[in-house]
């Protein structure tokens, strides 16, 4: 003889209940994959976001490094120029004083020439007297017959045979 199994019956409600909280969790179960998925797939996107904004952050200050050693460069290259600039600015000066000093020689030089072409033209003017009135008295004498044989020998050099 076989023991008899004890029968029970199912409770309806129970079973009722045990199959709704099983779909329930079911359901919840699949409604949170689906967001630990959809988070997931979010996660990893904004992860790429990430490393691609650090890799464009490493581009712009390594072009931000270069930038910096470039306007250092030109503020160098600025920095000469503006030394050079100042030194061709002394030279300009320096020669425009020396133009000033040797315009200022030339204009004594030729005040100096004018002076001397004032007396050489004195000169010229008392040596026609001179010469005028030398051969007036060569003439002169020549008539009176008061000349010497030195002074006719200088009358006939000077004015030739007629004096």
């Amino acid at each position: 003889m076989e023991t008899p199994m004890l029968k029970r019956r199912l409770n309806p409600f129970l079973l009722a209940s045990t199959v709704l909280v099983l779909s329930l969790l079911a359901g919840l179960a699949v409604t949170w994959q689906g967001q630990l998925s959809d988070l997931m797939s979010e996660k990893k996107n904004l992860s790429t976001q990430i490393q691609e904004k650090n890799e464009e952050i490493q581009a712009l200050e390594a072009e931000k490094a270069n930038l910096s050693e470039e306007s250092s460069t030109l503020e160098d290259t600025i920095s000469q120029l503006k030394s050079l600039n100042n030194q061709l600015d002394a030279t300009i000066k320096e020669r425009e004083a020396k133009i000033s000093s040797l315009e200022n020689i030339i204009d004594d030089r030729n005040e100096e020439i004018e002076s001397l072409n004032d007396t050489a033209e004195d000169l010229r003017d008392n040596f026609t007297d001179l010469r005028d009135t030398f051969q007036t008295v060569c003439s002169e004498e020549e008539d009176s017959g008061n000349i010497t044989e030195d002074s006719k020998t200088l009358c006939e050099s000077e004015f030739g045979d007629n004096y």
